[in-house]
């Protein structure tokens, strides 16, 4: 019986396997031709106002496709510049504040803060 079987086998072999085997791909020719995994970027920008003289640095650095660039610069501003940006950010910080502030005033019927 193993040798009739064995016969059968040998039959439906050829049958089964195709005659040109798929290649295997490379895998690492998935990665290469997809864009990068990983990319990273810190910015810092630091203003400080001294003797009344503004001063500004800021400093950028960025790892992409496999690179890390860095760029830095430094400068000055006028005072009255730096008044408005100190007072529109001031205004900004406010309201939101307030905005905060008045969530904790709407489980009570949205009544208006004290004054």
């Amino acid at each position: 019986m193993n040798k009739e079987l064995d016969a059968l086998w040998r039959m439906l072999l050829p049958a089964t396997t195709p005659a040109n085997p798929p290649s295997t791909p490379n895998p690492l020719a998935l990665y290469e031709t997809t864009a990068p995994f990983l990319t990273y970027r810190h910015s810092f920008t630091q203003i400080s106002s001294q003797d009344g003289n503004v001063h500004v640095q800021k400093k950028e650095t960025v790892f992409e496709n496999g690179r890390m660039t860095s760029e830095q610069m430094e400068g000055t501003l006028d005072p009255a510049v730096y008044d408005d940006m100190m007072r529109q950010a001031q205004t900004r910080f406010f309201s939101q504040m307030a905005d905060v502030m008045n969530l904790f005033y709407l489980p009570f019927g949205g009544m208006k803060p004290p004054r």
